[in-house]
């Protein structure tokens, strides 16, 4: 169990690093509509590309280096990324009327679940 934990633990971390942080890299405007986003013009898009990008590609890479290393630091500083921005998905409907995207915040729990529980096993 604890090998699969680590495997599910480095996928997921290479998921956000290569997929969704490469993406910002590759192909911002692509990024941008799988995110539901509109692939904005000016300062705007170097603040989306800039912001989004180093997001993903740190927190996939925290996740990575920590289940590599076995630094379950590392690997907490990536959950809390992730679960951060699913408390702040969750807040920006409630609060300020714009629409949860529930499958986006159930990847990233999800994802919270498995950094946290490899990140607990490690300190085992």
């Amino acid at each position: 169990m604890d090998k699969a934990l680590q495997i599910l633990a480095a996928l997921t971390g290479a998921f956000f690093l290569i997929f969704m942080g490469g993406n910002w890299v590759i192909n911002p405007e692509g990024a941008a509509t799988g995110l539901q986003m509109i692939y904005m013009d000016g300062a705007a898009r170097n603040s989306q590309i800039g912001d989004l990008g180093a997001l993903f590609l740190c927190m996939g890479g925290f996740a990575l280096f920590g289940v590599w290393k076995k630094r379950p630091d590392f690997i907490y500083a990536s959950a809390c990324l992730i679960g951060m921005t699913a408390v702040m998905r969750v807040y920006a409907g409630l609060v300020h009327d714009a629409p949860t995207i529930w499958d986006f915040v159930v990847v990233e729990i999800i994802a919270v679940a498995i950094w946290v529980a490899h990140a607990r096993k490690l300190q085992s």
